[in-house]
């Protein structure tokens, strides 16, 4: 057999290369039809591709809605960041929805808390170190 990639003469039963290390015909990739999410990528159904990464923002958007509750007066701002990522990653289709959804319910839960934390900020704490 002679390899694809360098054109050296190899043996038949090599499933790869000795000389470039590239794979040759007898190298198989196993073939998958299902997709499986809790590895977090698809596994493709052709044998020679790479899966296909799949990246989740229902993650980013839970992060972002418990940073959010806990930081106070910018906790408006990382609450805003999470639900726009909760909201994408709830609109992809394919991919697991219960981060997202607690990304969008601490999201939410977030601009209540942060105005009622710059509330008794300003109006409590503030006065008393000036």
């Amino acid at each position: 057999m002679i390899c694809n990639h360098c054109g050296r003469q190899i043996r038949d039963n090599l499933k790869q290369c000795p000389e470039c290390g590239m794979p040759t015909q007898n190298f198989n990739v196993p073939t998958y039809s299902y997709r499986d999410e809790s590895q977090g990528y698809q596994r493709s159904s052709s044998g020679n591709q790479a899966p296909s990464i799949n990246k989740g923002n229902g993650v980013g958007g839970m992060v972002m809605g418990i940073i959010a509750c806990t930081s106070g007066v910018l906790g408006a701002i990382f609450g805003i960041i999470g639900f726009i990522l909760s909201i994408v990653a709830l609109t992809k289709s394919g991919q697991p929805k219960g981060k997202a959804t607690a990304g969008l319910i601490l999201s939410t839960l977030s601009i209540p808390i942060c105005i009622v934390y710059s509330a008794f900020y300003f109006t409590v704490i503030l006065p008393m170190i000036i």
